[in-house]
């Protein structure tokens, strides 16, 4: 069986981890699985070195001239998926629009794993224009899967799967550190998530020998914390493994929002994947997942994250097993192996 998986750029997220991981799982499972990757990343923006030599008069025009150049790049997969028996469509094809979904192959599986109906300018009618003509929506997560169950006549839960061989612990008794490592990893547009727990982070660190671990593609700018309790790292494929295994907890705080509900934990099992414990806000299927079992802590008020950070740097070896205790729900419903064995099931129902 082939497959056209038209996903949203080199370094996505959701491409890497919904799409790109299983290519060789699905291989194993005599399905080949051809990744048509846009020129242009989808969510990039007008290049300010574009704009900087554009007369005066032709600058207004950069913006929508960048939206036709990245729907330009679409073609060739939209072309690439009638080599195929089936296409994998990694959300829309342009942010927030309903566009040359209509004319890839079919049929066609939409994988969603954010919120995206409240895309702007047409999220909600795109979604439901794409849904409507999918063989298949798989839903990152329950919150998702309701909203698409009056969209599509058939919708999978596919949470996003981690790469259990990948992201593994380290013995925490072996590498121990005298300094209590608090760890946040996503994209710098999630910091005001972050930012929103400031005041309890920097209660905590006043009063501790302990440090900020964030992990993003540009640094934080933190305004209560001080710099020397924060350290940096630069996301990058080769660091993303490494840095969560100098964290000693994981953190991942949302504001209780449908866009947030829409959010599948990935950062979440990530932690978890690593032995680490998490202290995250009960949103959407992160309280699914805490509900697993003993990972670590719900937190949504001040005094609770820092109550939840207090037990675990108090507690060392009971946060171990929490840890552990999280490796465990992850090897058996989240990794690769578990998730890409469903997602070829689904594959060959459909053709």
């Amino acid at each position: 069986m082939r497959v056209a998986a038209l996903t949203s750029g080199r370094n996505d997220p959701s491409a890497r981890f919904r799409v790109r991981q299983f290519v060789e799982p699905l291989r194993m499972q005599g399905i080949e699985v051809r990744e048509h990757c846009p020129a242009i990343d989808k969510h990039a923006g007008v290049p300010t070195k574009i704009v900087d030599i554009l007369p005066q008069p032709f600058k207004r025009m950069a913006e929508p001239g960048w939206r036709l150049a990245k729907l330009l790049t679409r073609l060739p997969g939209v072309a690439g998926s009638w080599n195929s028996d089936v296409t994998w469509l990694n959300r829309e094809l342009v942010f927030g629009k309903y566009t040359l979904e209509r004319a890839v192959h079919r049929p066609y599986v939409f994988d969603v794993d954010d919120a995206i109906w409240q895309a702007r300018p047409d999220g909600k009618k795109a979604v439901a224009g794409i849904a409507g003509r999918a063989s298949v929506v798989f839903a990152g997560n329950q919150h998702i899967a309701n909203h698409f169950a009056s969209l599509c006549e058939r919708v999978e839960l596919i949470p996003t799967a981690i790469d259990t061989l990948k992201f593994h612990p380290v013995d925490k008794v072996d590498s121990r550190r005298e300094r209590f490592v608090v760890g946040w990893t996503g994209s710098a547009g999630n910091y005001p998530y972050l930012y929103a727990i400031e005041p309890a982070l920097a209660t905590f660190f006043a009063s501790h020998d302990a440090e900020l671990l964030v992990m993003a593609e540009r640094p934080p700018a933190f305004t209560l914390i001080p710099h020397n309790k924060v350290r940096y790292v630069a996301w990058s494929p080769m660091t993303e493994c490494s840095a969560l295994r100098e964290m000693d907890v994981g953190l991942m705080p949302l504001p209780d929002t449908d866009w947030a509900r829409g959010k599948c934990g990935f950062k979440m099992l990530q932690y978890m994947a690593t032995g680490l414990p998490v202290v995250v806000s009960p949103v959407g299927v992160n309280a699914e997942i805490l509900a697993k079992g003993d990972l670590g802590f719900g937190a949504r008020a001040d005094e609770e994250w820092l109550a939840a950070l207090e037990y675990l740097h108090r507690n060392r070896g009971r946060a171990d097993e929490m840890g552990l205790n999280g490796r465990t729900v992850v090897e058996a419903d989240y990794s690769r192996s578990v998730v890409g064995t469903k997602i070829g099931d689904i594959f060959r129902s459909i053709v």
